[in-house]
């Protein structure tokens, strides 16, 4: 508990909705809708808005619902806007958890549980950022390998 991990990360409203029921040790800001659906109004790309699912008609049909909301008139307020955000929107957040809180989240959303893939690959990237020399505390849920020390 006495190690904390802080992560500039970016994840849809699906990992962030999966993300909050993690809850002891873990912190969040995250972006507000207010600061980032201004930018989706002026925006020629709207695939930069979301989290690619793997499958191409469900990617498109969320970049489709982008182009629905930025076409709009009127435009909607900020508000009406975040009702509209399809699941794969991306957020931006700081993240911070301890080291137990990590271990948990990890035990969890690994690539080997049953957790939905941008969660686990939100963990996968977690740990893949952490020192080096602090990996053997979390090896077990990556590597398969029990801690040895």
């Amino acid at each position: 508990e006495m190690i904390d991990y802080i992560w500039d990360v970016e994840f849809s409203t699906k990992t962030l909705l999966g993300l909050t029921r993690h809850r002891i040790g873990v912190s969040m800001c995250v972006r507000s809708t207010r600061y980032t659906t201004h930018k989706l109004l002026k925006a020629d790309d709207l695939s930069i808005f979301i989290e690619p699912s793997g499958n191409q008609a469900v990617d498109a049909s969320a970049i489709a619902t982008m182009q629905n909301i930025k076409a709009m008139s009127p435009t909607p307020t900020n508000d009406e806007l975040s009702l509209l955000l399809p699941q794969s929107f991306i957020y931006r957040a700081q993240l911070k958890l301890n080291a137990r809180s990590l271990r948990h989240f990890f035990s969890l959303r690994n690539p080997s549980t049953h957790a939905h893939l941008q969660i686990q690959d939100l963990a996968t990237r977690l740990y893949q950022s952490i020192p080096e020399d602090h990996k053997f505390l979390y090896d077990e849920y990556f590597t398969g390998e029990p801690n040895a020390d």
